[in-house]
């Protein structure tokens, strides 16, 4: 966070002011669809991991009084994250939608390579494994010999 502080002094998460872009693209008749779209999708307390957003929330529809909406159930606890669950509310208020965040939302320590990465995160290690290539130990040789092992660049 930037001030270290992401906790009002009565335990509830602060999220950051959405830039004016933050707004539009929470609005964007793009995101409005997504929400419509995954409403109708998720039956009543399915739960839905958007792991690129780092954000993981519960679909509630109640039968009774026909109120739709989504229950965060956890977030990254990281600037980015809180500022696309700041945007995600948006969009589904926007959308007239309940957003239920407190108390429900626990803040998890961000990871910085989580086991199951984005594409862009995967294919930067990548790039740094190329970048700064390792020599092979003769206990990691596949003869135990000391040869090095032999590479070819497809292009």
């Amino acid at each position: 966070m930037k001030d270290g502080n992401d906790m009002d002094k009565n335990g509830s998460v602060v999220l950051p002011e959405l830039t004016d872009d933050d707004r539009d693209r929470a609005e964007s008749e793009d995101n409005l669809a997504w929400a419509y779209s995954l409403m109708e999708w998720y039956s009543h307390g399915a739960v839905h991991k958007a792991e690129d957003l780092g954000l993981v929330f519960q679909v509630i529809k109640d039968p009774e009084s026909d109120e739709c909406g989504i229950r965060v159930l956890s977030a990254f606890e990281a600037e980015t994250c809180l500022t696309f669950l700041a945007m995600l509310e948006r969009t589904f208020v926007k959308a007239h939608y309940k957003v239920e965040i407190e108390p429900y939302l626990v803040l998890r320590p961000y990871t910085p390579a989580p086991a199951h990465s984005p594409s862009f995160m995967v294919e930067e290690q990548n790039r740094e494994d190329e970048e700064n290539p390792r020599e092979v130990s003769a206990s990691e040789s596949p003869k135990g010999g000391t040869e090095r092992p032999i590479a070819m660049e497809v292009v």
